[in-house]
């Protein structure tokens, strides 16, 4: 091999061995930029939605405890629980549990859904009653 040949073949090979260590380094270093830069603007994203729900839940505590103690005093009251819910629900053809069109309307209020395989205690039957009463 002539002189020449050698000095282009330790060229050729320095150029490699100095371009492919660098490129990875070059690949590392923006994969991290941009991994940080990603992690920054979801950690951002995430801080405002927090402040909102919290924000949110402080407004709803007072209406929730005013719900939670009507539930409560609806609760400790004995109701005749199979009339009211023979009332509101029945059970369809499919097996479930679904309110009456009669007296729903789902504009205006909470659904009830039931799947077939329930077991209706009278407890289960008072506790769904005072919900569909007052939700």
């Amino acid at each position: 091999m002539n002189i020449s040949r050698k000095i282009s073949l330790i060229v050729v090979v320095s150029v490699i061995l100095v371009t492919l260590p660098s490129l990875w380094f070059y690949y590392q270093n923006a994969k991290r930029a941009l991994l940080r830069s990603e992690l920054d603007k979801l950690t951002t994203q995430t801080q405002k939605a927090i402040g909102y729900d919290e924000l949110f839940l402080k407004f709803a505590k007072p209406n929730l405890t005013a719900l939670s103690r009507l539930l409560t005093n609806q609760l400790n009251q004995p109701v005749a629980t199979d009339y009211l819910f023979a009332q509101k629900m029945m059970q369809f053809e499919d097996g479930a549990w679904r309110n009456r069109k009669q007296y729903f309307n789902g504009r205006q209020q909470t659904g009830l859904f039931l799947p077939p395989d329930i077991e209706l205690t009278e407890q289960t039957k008072q506790i769904l009653s005072v919900c569909i009463r007052y939700l």
